[in-house]
């Protein structure tokens, strides 16, 4: 429900749902905030007590995948979703830093898709949103813009490497032996479903193959698969 001192104004709530162009055209509360006249209605049911988001799925996506951004809401009103923040009109997205490392997608309400592109070496990227509606200038970070950052990881090929330390995998499976005896394996990354094929740094290190690996700025190691005859790929779940 909405504090004391809080002002809803049914001009700013028709411009809010879309029902007009501005804050001061002549509004009815059910057929136009509502949509759905003769239904009973408050002005608290469109009411937003706080904007908390965006907040991405995943702070550390995989490059070449696609990722869901979403603005939270503290507590709001049984028509706020669905009226108010449905539409894209009352919100604002923006690419911060590292823009062509990834796409930001708009959608038609609250979230966003992000798909990352194919990087060298994990980016650290920053992303913002504000919500705007006219109608709940009460809540917290109404208006406001609010970042939120990830860090693209580099997994595979390119002059970084991939990310290939055993440390940082899961569920792994021993799949054979490439034409210069180097072992294959299938994998995830720990606490990601997403099944990858490559090697391990390790077993390069153990084969004095260490032309073939580095060690990143975090301690890891990547490997340089350009420079053995192991592909490093992303595995089609069934």
């Amino acid at each position: 429900m909405p504090s004391v001192g809080d002002t809803l104004s049914l001009g700013a709530l028709g411009n809010a749902v879309d029902a007009n162009a501005n804050n001061t055209t002549q509004t009815a509360l059910a057929k136009d905030g509502a949509g759905s006249p003769g239904t009973l209605t408050r002005l608290s049911d469109f009411h937003v007590a706080s904007i908390t988001g965006p907040i991405i799925s995943d702070t550390t996506p995989n490059e070449g995948q696609s990722y869901t951004i979403t603005v939270n809401f503290g507590t709001y009103g049984s028509k706020f979703i669905s009226r108010i923040a449905s539409l894209t009109s009352n919100f604002v997205w923006q690419e911060v830093s590292n823009t062509s490392k990834y796409t930001l997608i708009i959608s038609s309400d609250y979230t966003a898709g992000c798909t990352m592109s194919s990087v060298s070496s994990n980016q650290s990227c920053t992303i913002k949103c504000k919500f705007n509606d006219g109608f709940n200038d009460h809540a917290t970070n109404w208006g406001t813009f609010i970042n939120e950052s990830f860090t693209i990881q580099n997994l595979g090929g390119g002059s970084g490497g991939g990310k290939s330390d055993i440390r940082l995998k899961e569920n792994i499976d021993f799949i054979g032996y490439s034409k210069s005896n180097i072992p294959i394996y299938e994998f995830n990354y720990i606490g990601k479903p997403e099944r990858y094929q490559g090697t391990m740094a390790q077993d390069l290190l153990n084969m004095n193959l260490g032309d073939a690996v580095v060690l990143d700025n975090d301690g890891y190691f990547n490997v340089l698969y350009n420079k053995i005859d192991v592909e490093f790929k992303q595995l089609e779940i069934a």
